[in-house]
């Protein structure tokens, strides 16, 4: 009987066999979206209000946006469940989101000069949880252009100072994405952000629509203050003057009627020119005195705008503060 033998290259085939074949596993391996596998399996039960997806459908997420939004089994919550689940250290600025323990949660703003507050929050809570699913590398890729844009943006640089330096560029990752037009942005950030929205600049509109109720308002608080203050200023300046006139036309009008008494004037024609002067004298000081109570009047009504406008601005930070137990959801014309 012959003895089968085993050649020296079938050893090497099978080798090299073994070697691709494992080589093949570890590729698969690697290409294997395990992140996505866990948000499909988070997102299993969950279902979401009618009223939060409108809001959804109107943020325009791309299949990779909507599976991690899932993920996070998002509510739109009232103030009194919101505060329970969304705690912050920060008295001095409103919690309008935030996402934690995988979780997003939203304040429900309603107010019609706000609209599009609630869709920014869920863009910016969702960059959040993107920002958690990224690694290392891919975060620092995209460092010089956050800081690029936080360099031009003076409304980034006014949102970031009510953050830490912990977690800056999470904050400022999801700030840049839900609140700046993608005509502003570099390319690296652009081809980022599409990967989750596939209408970026929808996102800046509702920002700015919202934001600008605020801006309106400050902006001319500001105006008033200062306006306010130089007519204070000025109505000191034509009251002292007017006083000083008056004192002076009240001692010639005094002179004039001891010199009628006593017979001083050398004629009927001097005595009516000089109280001809005394009345045109007194005519301007009555036009003067009417103009500083028009002046006074104008400025009364700047100070009502002023309190007007300070009023309108309270009472929309007022209905975006969860932490307050009714929040004025007054519309103001």
């Amino acid at each position: 009987m012959s003895e089968n033998k085993l050649h020296p290259w079938h050893g090497i085939a099978r080798l090299i066999s073994l070697i691709v074949i494992f080589v093949c596993i570890i590729i698969a391996a690697t290409q294997i979206n395990y992140s996505a596998i866990v948000d499909n399996i988070s997102s299993i039960g969950y279902e979401m209000s009618p009223e939060l997806a409108d809001i959804v459908d109107d943020i325009k997420l791309t299949r990779d946006g909507e599976r991690i939004l899932m993920a996070t089994r998002p509510e739109l919550q009232e103030a009194e469940e919101f505060n329970q689940n969304c705690v912050s250290g920060d008295s001095e600025s409103a919690t309008l989101g935030c996402y934690s323990n995988n979780r997003i949660f939203v304040y429900n703003i309603v107010r019609s000069e706000l609209e599009g507050i609630r869709q920014v929050t869920l863009a910016h809570e969702l960059l959040h949880a993107v920002w958690a699913r990224m690694t290392d590398s891919e975060r620092r890729e995209l460092h010089d252009s956050l800081d690029s844009i936080y360099q031009t943006e003076e409304s980034i640089q006014e949102h970031m100072k009510l953050y830490s330096p912990d977690g800056y560029y999470d904050e400022l990752h999801s700030t840049v994405g839900s609140q700046i037009s993608p005509d502003k942005l570099s390319e690296p950030l652009r081809n980022h952000y599409a990967k989750y929205f596939t209408n970026q600049s929808k996102l800046a509109e509702f920002y700015d629509g919202y934001n600008a109720q605020f801006k309106v308002a400050s902006d001319r608080i500001k105006e008033l203050e200062k306006e306010i203050a130089e007519r204070k200023d000025a109505v000191i300046k034509k009251q002292e003057e007017y006083m000083l006139n008056n004192s002076i036309l009240s001692n010639d009008i005094n002179d004039f009627n001891a010199r009628a008494r006593n017979g001083s004037f050398e004629s009927v024609e001097q005595f009516h020119q000089e109280r001809e002067a005394l009345i045109q004298r007194q005519s301007v000081q009555r036009v003067a005195y009417q103009e500083i109570m028009n002046y006074i009047s104008d400025t009364n009504a700047l100070v009502n705008e002023y309190n007007n406008n300070i009023a309108r601005k309270t009472s929309l930070y007022k209905s975006i503060d969860s932490k307050i137990d009714q929040p004025d959801d007054t519309t103001e014309e």
